[in-house]
């Protein structure tokens, strides 16, 4: 395993990837995995250069001078945070309004806002996201706090709270646009539980009941029912259902013992090397 150095062509300033291992289709999926607006890119869309000033064999190269999708990264030559490889995303595979991507990405400040103040604490409504449309964000939040008013799944209420998306935001070409900010894509949860639902660590159905993903999820004995609103504008039962495959999906790129994302082909690595639930490591890198 190995640190990885990577800059964006579109930024000036680098950023890592620590303990990867795999070939260049794995570093691709582990830079989408960084960079939540690359979620929906696909994967022939995005290259990934050697700098100028790195002797490079041909053999590794493709037509265009971007590394081939088999060679493995540690047989590559070490990068590091004066010397990165090059990442390039094709201007017709990023969404409507996105100027640039990487840890600074950014839509057009014409339609975008930043995530603070989105939702009850201050926080965007699935923790982690860039920015967002403030004002459909506002709305949503509202709407989703009037009907539900208290955390469906614990009954607590207060400043803790947080307007859940049931499809999340990074997945909006799935659904309707009018879905998307409608009280029927949400529900009202504390800020650690919707952070571990956005995370897929548990999971509720149509009727409520909770589905528990991860083994050591600290609610797990705590949480077994969700109280869903059966009004008109209740949460849709589809979503519920999209959702809940899209987490299903996802459980088999997840370390089932700490949780970490690292990819289905790392799994085996990471938990003999940095796993921190089997090998006692202090990693801050953990989501």
């Amino acid at each position: 395993m190995t640190t990885v150095w990577l800059k964006f062509d579109t930024e000036k300033t680098a950023f890592s990837i620590k303990k990867f291992s795999g070939d260049i289709d794995d570093l691709k999926k582990a830079i989408k995995a960084e960079n939540p607006d690359l979620s929906n890119v696909a994967a022939r869309n995005i290259s990934i250069y050697p700098p100028p000033s790195q002797p490079t064999p041909s053999n590794v190269l493709n037509d265009t001078g971007a590394f081939r999708s088999s060679p493995l990264v540690s047989a590559l030559g070490a990068t590091s945070e004066d010397s990165p490889w090059i990442v390039k995303i094709e201007p017709s595979a990023l969404g409507l309004g996105m100027s640039r991507v990487g840890s600074a990405s950014f839509l057009s400040s014409n339609l975008v806002t930043s995530c603070i103040s989105m939702s009850i604490n201050d926080r965007c409504s699935t923790g982690r996201h860039v920015d967002r449309n403030k004002k459909c964000q506002k709305k949503f939040r509202n709407k989703v706090l009037s009907r539900d008013q208290r955390c469906v799944a614990t009954g607590l209420s207060g400043n803790d709270l947080i307007a859940a998306h049931i499809m999340p935001l990074d997945r909006s070409e799935l659904i309707p646009r009018n879905l998307l900010f409608s009280a029927k894509n949400g529900v009202l949860l504390t800020s650690q539980l919707e952070d571990d639902y956005d995370r897929h660590m548990w999971i509720f159905d149509e009727t409520g009941d909770v589905r528990v993903l991860f083994q050591f999820w600290s609610y797990r004995t705590a949480v077994t029912r969700v109280s869903l609103s059966r009004n008109d504008d209740g949460p849709s039962l589809d979503l519920i259902r999209q959702h809940n495959e899209l987490a299903l999906a996802a459980v088999k790129h997840h370390c089932p013992n700490c949780w970490k994302y690292v990819g289905e082909i790392n799994i085996s690595n990471h938990q003999s090397g940095s796993c921190i639930a089997l090998n006692n490591i202090d990693d801050g890198n953990d989501e």
